[in-house]
């Protein structure tokens, strides 16, 4: 943990010096720019792209003078509240030689630094192998070419960070961890656990968090006392500099995202394992989920919700067979109401079916939906990553006629779904097409806001690893050895990385 110490007491240190980071906002006051600094001598220094479309939305004129520079700096300074390190962006600018090169260096430090706010450090797409959650959009060389004229360029830039009620809890938790760790640094404050764990509002909610919540500065350290009381209690003493690191790796994770999603959609939080219906901008449903294993995990994605499926049937994955059916005799298959059509391991509708009752068919290259399932008891267990990358819901069926419901559907859904076997008549699936679809995103959210607290949830694939090393984070320790497992757990595999339920 030396180099997150070290890390946090640095960041501690650029915290204080800008005291808090509260930011100066306004305009470029009335000085000019430096001597030398022309058009031709910008325009024959910049060779990046992205520096060129910003001057020449300026006509390439200079952008800073010293007071907007000094705004600008502080600005960037302040990127420690959002978990990001501005050392690299500080020291070009230092090294810059001539006041042209200073001149360009403010404008990209200005760049990568509005650009880091509005998308990210990282690029999810490089960071997963599957990742197609509708990202933020915006044109940052416009953008910030527009605010340096309107004399704003700081305040614009800080604007590009989300605005949300949960970034900001996050933001306020990382700075509390930085102080804390300063204060101990100075011997003001005794070594130990300084996050709160308080779980009761996730378990109320059905999410099961792993190991704390940080909520208005109150930090004191409890036991959870559950199944898998071992594995969250040493998780509940983790050391506040990876609590740290993880809160930064989740507001990465919110930087990724649009800043205003569909009112109405539906999120899948896979690492907490739950749902939140949103209906026109509040959570009309929340409910337990069971999702991908590690080594089958359920990949962060867009996928629209187009359809309900009644009594669906299963055509059951090519490696699925292969490596968990293909013992079975065909008395075992028929036992379990599968059959082979087209070549295919089909599992016919009924109770039974490994989709249960009902299906939500979602758009997306990955055959991942959401659907029922005849288990049942998982959704009581605490850890729920336990599917082939699908998402389980608990009382699916409560759930399907809701949004049928809302659909103005319930009647046809309802028909369909209490279609019974006859005599001489064979249950089929019928699909429900919905007249407007709905969103789903799929995220992986291993720190969430539920009912006012920030509640950390286990990394069970470890993706908060790489998320952490794309900040040049240290990466947390128990999120590496997750990661470790699932790779061990896919090599395994016989067969290729096909999802199911």
């Amino acid at each position: 943990m030396a180099l997150s110490r070290t890390y946090l007491a640095a960041s501690a240190a650029i915290l204080i010096a800008t005291g808090g980071c509260n930011l100066i906002q306004g305009g470029n006051g009335g000085s000019e720019a430096p001597a030398g600094v022309t058009s031709q001598a910008i325009q024959a220094a910049v060779q990046d792209e992205q520096l060129r479309r910003f001057y020449e939305a300026r006509q390439w004129q200079p952008a800073w003078n010293s007071e907007s520079e000094r705004q600008l700096l502080e600005t960037i300074r302040g990127g420690v509240r959002h978990g990001i390190n501005p050392a690299a962006a500080l020291r070009e600018i230092e090294n810059a030689g001539s006041p042209t090169e200073r001149e360009v260096a403010l404008s990209k430090a200005a760049l990568t630094y509005a650009t880091a706010l509005a998308r990210g450090v990282t690029d999810p797409t490089r960071l997963a192998a599957v990742y197609t959650v509708p990202r933020n959009e915006v044109d940052v060389a416009r953008g910030l070419a527009d605010a340096v004229g309107q004399n704003n360029a700081s305040q614009w830039i800080e604007s590009q960070a989300p605005q949300d009620e949960e970034y900001r809890a996050l933001s306020n938790a990382y700075v509390q961890l930085l102080q804390a760790q300063q204060q101990q640094q100075e011997g003001n404050q005794p070594q130990g656990n300084q996050v709160q764990a308080n779980q009761q509002g996730a378990q109320q909610n059905g999410a099961q968090p792993r190991e704390a919540d940080v909520a208005e500065g109150n930090q004191q350290a409890s036991r959870p006392k559950q199944k898998g009381e071992a594995r969250r209690a040493a998780a509940a003493e983790l050391p506040p500099t990876e609590q740290a690191v993880i809160i930064a790796v989740n507001m990465e994770r919110r930087r990724w995202l649009q800043r205003t999603p569909p009112a109405t959609r539906i999120d899948v939080n896979t690492a907490a394992s739950f749902l939140r219906y949103y209906r026109d901008g509040q959570v009309a449903d929340q409910r337990v989920v069971v999702n991908g294993e590690p080594g089958w995990e359920t990949p962060e994605l867009g996928s629209p919700l187009f359809r309900l499926v009644a009594n669906p049937t299963w055509t059951v994955p090519p490696s699925i067979e292969q490596d968990e059916l293909a013992s079975l005799s065909a008395a075992q298959l028929a036992r379990r109401n599968i059959v082979r059509e087209n070549g295919r391991l089909v599992q016919q509708p009924g109770p039974q079916n490994a989709l249960g009752l009902v299906k939500f068919d979602l758009q997306n290259d990955q055959a991942i939906y959401l659907h029922d399932t005849p288990a049942k008891p998982m959704f009581d267990r605490p850890e729920r990553h336990l599917s082939h990358g699908c998402v389980r819901v608990r009382d699916a069926l409560g759930f399907a006629r809701l949004i049928a419901q809302d659909q103005g559907k319930l009647e046809e859904f309802e028909r369909a779904q209490n279609r019974t076997r006859t005599e001489g008549t064979e249950i089929n699936p019928t699909y429900i097409n919905l007249d407007r679809q709905i969103p789903v995103r799929l995220l992986y959210q291993t720190v969430y806001l539920d009912n006012g607290r920030l509640t950390f949830a286990p990394d069970a694939y470890g993706w908060d690893a790489a998320v952490a090393e794309g900040l040049g984070l240290p990466m947390p320790r128990a999120s590496q050895q997750a990661r470790q497992r699932a790779q061990q757990k896919r090599a395994q595999r016989q067969r290729g990385a096909d999802y199911g339920p």
